[in-house]
């Protein structure tokens, strides 16, 4: 037996309801007619599915089936049944659609062990309309309003009596009509919300009860019918203007329902629980006949019993059968059609609306697939584990069908070495690099996407960054970092870092509020994680990296700027000249002109990660080397300098400005002070030890400096307790703690200086916000909501 003796039953007709049963005039028809196409439907899907499960790993690898028999000569030619499988996923997804549609409205069709609608707390519509409930839409008679009575035959008073009387009852007659109307729109509503999740639920049970695809149906996206292009086109380059729309195999139903496939299969297998690691292929190399040929059933049959895990196998699959070459085809022809629509003159070739949608959907999906395996720590964790990483990432970025060097085949079981005596580790980031360049050209014209896309295509670019950094650092031992694979690979990350950082600021400076609603900009509003995440990523990747000042002698590090140190270029841009703008637009409201992502609704969203950001440059200061050469202290107080005036143009912006005095403002200003602070007592205060005879005004000016912050925070502080914020309270006691070290260590280098005098005691008065002294009534409402807090806590 075998699958070569029933090949010709993937291209079998089947017989089906007619296209009007199944679609328009659906609803017309009776229970009876309606149970015979869902299940008719219901079974065609059935049956499609499961033949795509049997027949899709003999036609992606016709040369190594499991079955016998399958050297046929339609199998040794196989482009006619990989043709064959291709239209019976286009079909099926045309069948699944319709299945849904019928499914939905009827009821009577339950598929095998499908949960009733009872068990989902849903009465049937079927009832309501035998008992004439479809009547319920429409209203019912409402009563006449009674004639007036003859006022002119009754007296003065007999008619003013009537008069008052007829309003009476009119007025109750109209309230009575209102009060029924609003029942029945009451009812209507409720029917018709009853109505949407009946057909829901109908839609979801047939959906859950179909066959299972089988995770190889990905395969499909290898097969030269489902390349992105025509194939008497492949060869011409993917850019030509010259293809017309119609040759284009992008966005379709198909191509959408694979890439759905193949990030649940991806994901189910990378994120595996009780995962055996990536090992090598020891005992894998052949089978007991001694056939150099590797069944890829074979071996997940056998990868429970050795080192080899399941994801590893699926993934080698994929590989050979070339789907991410094919992933990398369609994206790129995807990002150049969609950067290129309107500029053709030819209408024909302009996609429309919902062409545009799924080109779109689609392009989300492949940077989903490639956060996924770029996310996947696993992937580097060793050499095998990199070998398949490489191979993924050079027919992703580069639509290659070679293999990474050292990467085994699963269907050969032989080792592929190519890419001669290149360093294993370069080779990889740099492949790495040709892909950050293909994901970051989907932006380049972001003004045609949404801002929830574009952080999609930010967010991937930066786990491509991630997994370049664990590469280098699995690969690159500290003995090698200067050497030159050592200096390349670093380099290569470095310049993607720098890349990312100023697409990150270039989205800032967008105006992402669509046209249609700037004139009532108050109903449009950032979500909260991307504006904060483009502010992140453009101060995280900005300026020189540590690497790149390591590797500086004391010669040149010395003829360096402080903005050139890590983040502070990037930190004082925001502070000294973005988040003042705000103030100057009408009402402080915004949006800034060239930032139009700074409104007051995105401002806490600007500040918050600016301050944790400064204490965390601060701690990162003292891990450069130059920190301790002797020479170099000029400029680490010229850093350590700029960075407290960094933060006071924070505190100072919360204390002139009203608009900046709002609570998820002020609460990161308090976090952020306080790690800010003990990053200055835990490194700067020491620093400070060794180098203060030589720096001695120096020094007394910069904690000086910081005092005036620490002012800032108890005035936030006060505030918080006046106004019985709880978030803000909540501060209190750890800002305490942090104060009363900050002043015990600094008298403490005083006194070991004999520059106690340097020091002064003075009543501490409270103030407000802005700086403002309270009155005397203030103090004395404060320090009884205290007394009596104290009191409560006694």
């Amino acid at each position: 037996g075998g699958l070569a003796e029933i090949d010709a039953v993937i291209g079998a007709p089947l017989l089906l309801p007619s296209s009007e049963q199944a679609g328009p005039y659906f609803q017309d028809l009776n229970e009876d007619t309606k149970k015979v196409c869902v299940e008719s439907t219901y079974h065609a899907v059935n049956w499609m599915r499961e033949l795509l499960n049997s027949f899709i790993h003999d036609a992606a690898f016709p040369n190594h089936s499991m079955t016998q028999g399958m050297m046929s000569e339609q199998v040794l030619d196989n482009n006619e049944i990989k043709c064959k499988i291709v239209q019976r996923l286009t079909t099926l997804v045309d069948l699944e659609d319709d299945l849904k549609f019928m499914a939905s409205n009827c009821e009577t069709f339950c598929p095998p062990n499908g949960a009733s609608l009872a068990s989902a707390g849903l009465t049937s519509l079927l009832d309501d309309d035998d008992e004439g409930g479809g009547a319920a839409f429409c209203h019912s008679r409402e009563p006449d309003l009674p004639p007036p009575p003859n006022f002119k035959e009754m007296t003065k008073e007999d008619a003013k009596v009537a008069k008052a009387q007829y309003k009476d009852v009119v007025k109750q007659i109209k309230a009575q009509i209102r009060q029924k109307r609003s029942s029945e729109n009451k009812s209507i509503k409720k029917r018709k919300n009853e109505e949407i999740k009946t057909k829901v639920f109908l839609e979801n049970r047939i959906v859950k009860s179909l066959r299972k695809l089988s995770p190889d149906v990905v395969l499909v996206l290898g097969f030269p019918s489902m390349k992105a292009v025509n194939t008497e086109h492949s060869q011409a380059g993917f850019e030509s203007q010259h293809i017309a729309r119609s040759e284009f195999r992008i966005g379709t139903k198909a191509v959408r329902l694979l890439l759905a496939k193949m990030i649940e299969s991806i994901e189910s297998v990378i994120v595996e629980k009780n995962v055996v690691g990536w090992a090598k292929n020891d005992g894998l190399d052949s089978n007991e006949d001694g056939d150099d040929h590797v069944n890829p059933y074979y071996l997940e049959s056998v990868a429970r019993s050795c080192s080899q895990s399941k994801a590893e196998i699926y993934l080698m699959r994929l590989i050979e059968g070339n789907v991410f070459t094919s992933v990398h085809e369609h994206l790129i022809v995807m990002v150049d059609v969609i950067n290129r629509d309107g500029e053709d003159d030819n209408e024909n070739d302009r996609i429309d609306f919902d062409d545009k949608l799924n080109i779109t959907k689609c392009i989300d999906s492949v940077l989903t697939i490639i956060q996924i395996l770029m996310n996947s720590e696993k992937l580097t964790a060793n050499k095998e584990g990199r070998g398949l990483l490489g191979s993924i990432v050079s027919q992703l970025a580069n639509g290659e069908n070679d293999c990474y060097p050292g990467f085994k085949s699963q269907t050969s079981g032989k080792s592929i070495n190519q890419g001669g005596g290149k360093h294993g580790g370069e080779t990889l980031v740099t492949s790495l690099k040709q892909l950050f360049s293909l994901v970051e050209d989907t932006s380049s014209k972001p003004q045609t996407h949404s801002l929830e896309f574009n952080m999609k295509v930010v967010k991937t670019l930066e786990s491509i960054i991630k997994c370049s950094v664990r590469v280098v650092d699995s690969v690159i031992s500290p003995n090698q970092l200067f050497s030159k694979a050592g200096s390349s690979c670093r380099q290569m990350c470095s310049a993607s870092k720098k890349k990312l950082s100023a697409l990150a600021f270039d989205f800032l400076q967008i105006d992402w509020c669509p046209p249609d609603m700037r004139e009532k900009r108050a109903k449009f509003m950032y979500k909260k994680d991307d504006v904060g995440a483009l502010v992140n990523l453009y101060v995280e990747n900005s300026g020189l990296p540590k690497f790149a000042i390591d590797a500086k002698v004391s010669r040149d590090i010395m003829k360096m700027e402080p903005h050139q140190i890590g983040r502070i270029g990037a930190l004082k841009n925001i502070v000294d000249n973005i988040l003042p703008l705000l103030s100057a637009t009408e009402g402080c409201k915004g949006p800034v002109e060239g930032y139009g992502t700074l409104t007051a609704q995105s401002l806490p969203n600007w500040f918050g990660p600016v301050v944790s950001n400064i204490s965390f440059e601060l701690e990162k200061l003292f891990s450069y080397k130059f920190a301790e050469v002797e020479g170099c202290v000029e400029l680490m107080m010229s850093c350590i300098h700029q960075l407290l005036l960094i933060f006071k143009g924070m505190c100072d912006m919360i204390k002139k400005n009203k608009d900046f005095q709002k609570k998820p403002i002020l609460l990161s200003h308090l976090r952020g002070g306080c790690r800010f602070v003990e990053m200055f007592v835990k490194f700067v205060l020491p620093f400070f030890s060794v180098h203060f005879d030589e720096w001695k005004d120096d020094i007394l000016e910069k904690i000086a400096l910081i005092q005036l912050c620490t002012r800032s925070f108890q005035n936030v502080s006060s505030w918080g307790k006046r106004m019985n914020e709880p978030s803000l309270i909540k501060e209190n006691p750890r800002l305490k703690k942090v104060l009363e070290v900050f002043i015990y260590k600094v008298k403490s280098l005083m006194k070991s200086k004999n520059v106690v005098q340097s020091l002064f005691n003075g009543n501490i008065k409270s103030r407000d916000i802005d700086g403002r002294e309270l009155k005397a009534d203030d103090e004395e409402e404060e320090s009884e909501s205290e007394s009596d807090s104290d009191s409560e806590e006694k």
